[in-house]
């Protein structure tokens, strides 16, 4: 059975803040625009933030107000402050925007993947006594 394809949502000022990203990216991903954090669906794998700058926090924080899905926030500020901060503000895992990327590919797949992973509470049943035959 082949898994269903990622959705990825590229939280973005606009498209051509990411283009760069996106030619690699879409191949392997469905990719999904948006410059509104409102926009941000639940039905999404991972959000994208990429493009905003100066803003990288606020836009953070505005996505993770909107989900609990997996984030990765591409920084033009690698600084050791600015991974801290993206982090604090809701990010799962900061990158520099000269990242390579196929080891953008290789995060985005590793977060998807441990996202879809069951965690180990799915596994058990809760029984009540209610649920007894005896």
């Amino acid at each position: 059975m082949i898994p269903p394809r990622a959705t990825i949502c590229v939280f973005a000022p606009s498209e051509g803040a990411a283009s760069r990203f996106s030619e690699a990216l879409a191949p392997f991903f469905g990719l999904r625009w948006t410059s509104a954090a409102d926009e941000i669906s639940h039905d999404d794998d991972l959000i994208l933030v990429a493009g905003w700058r100066k803003d990288d926090g606020a836009a953070c924080r505005a996505a993770r107000a909107q989900t609990s899905i997996p984030i990765i926030l591409i920084t033009y500020d690698a600084t050791s402050r600015a991974v801290v901060e993206g982090l604090q503000a809701g990010a799962d895992v900061v990158v520099p925007a000269d990242i390579q990327p196929s080891e953008l590919q290789a995060r985005i797949r590793a977060m998807i993947r441990r996202n879809r992973m069951p965690s180990s509470a799915d596994g058990f049943r809760i029984l009540r006594l209610s649920d007894s035959t005896s």
